[in-house]
């Protein structure tokens, strides 16, 4: 069940960081976003990526028990 729950965190996680992504190589979206938008998104991609890593780090020491 932790198992699952780690599974559908992951989806989620993996989900956001690719639309922040997308967003920050729109470049339409960075000429006319505030400065202050744009940095929250590029802290929100590193925010992501460090639980993404979390989750799968997780997810091995499970699949390895």
């Amino acid at each position: 069940e932790t198992d699952k729950s780690s599974l559908e965190r992951l989806e989620k996680i993996v989900k956001e960081l690719e639309g922040v992504r997308k967003k920050l190589s729109n470049e339409d979206f960075l000429a006319r976003a505030p400065k202050e938008v744009v940095e929250k998104d590029k802290i929100s991609v590193e925010y992501l990526m460090q639980k993404r890593v979390a989750l799968e780090e997780g997810l091995a020491r499970i699949k390895g028990s």
